[in-house]
């Protein structure tokens, strides 16, 4: 595809990746045509950085709050394992009562 001067092209801004490079390709080195073009490249690449910077601080305050829950579930759990842990021990006491009233029962009888 042949190239139109870089005055009939869109604005540097508005150029996608692959025009921009393509043209910093057929700049100049060292003219002002290649230095807007590289500082446009830089422009993008900065935003590009800030963006995964920002989407790693979403991501590590995520871990953050997966942490809490996981610590939050593990209390939980502790409490519920001990509740269940006095349950048995009420079940058990219970079948004791019960089975010592039915043999209170039976030999009270003869």
């Amino acid at each position: 595809m042949p190239r139109k001067p870089l005055r009939e092209q869109r604005p540097l801004r508005e150029m996608s990746l692959d025009e921009l490079t393509s043209w910093v390709g057929g700049a100049a080195p060292g003219s002002v045509v290649h230095e807007r073009m590289m500082a446009e490249l830089a422009r993008r690449q900065t935003i590009a950085q800030l963006e995964a910077t920002r989407a790693q601080k979403d991501a590590a305050r995520a871990e953050r709050d997966a942490a809490k829950a996981a610590v939050e579930t593990a209390h939980y759990t502790k409490r519920i394992a001990s509740y269940m842990l006095w349950s048995v021990f009420a079940a058990a006491a219970s079948a004791i009562i019960t089975a010592a009233g039915i043999a209170f029962n039976l030999f009270s009888r003869r």
